[in-house]
């Protein structure tokens, strides 16, 4: 599957106002994201995700933010390797 310009801004922008929304509210993202990715690029004319795909983007999302906060936690000193 090959987006198109337009397709990679529309998502980047769909991950930041998903995560500035459950930021600010302090619930998961996904809770947002997730119909976000499934309604948003059908409405703008872009390609519509299915469920499963759009699944798949929020477990990619949940791994690397996940290894983003223990990179975070080992370099602060919180986690030992022993």
């Amino acid at each position: 599957m090959e987006f198109s310009a337009g397709e990679v801004v529309t998502l980047f922008l769909i991950g930041a106002v998903g995560s500035m929304i459950s930021g600010m509210v302090g619930i998961g993202g996904s809770i947002v994201k997730y119909p976000m990715l499934l309604y948003i690029p059908p409405l703008l004319g872009l390609t519509a995700f299915t469920a499963q795909e759009v699944s798949a983007i929020s477990a990619v999302q949940v791994f690397f933010a996940t290894l983003a906060g223990m990179l975070a936690f080992r370099k602060g000193g919180y986690i030992h390797k022993e």
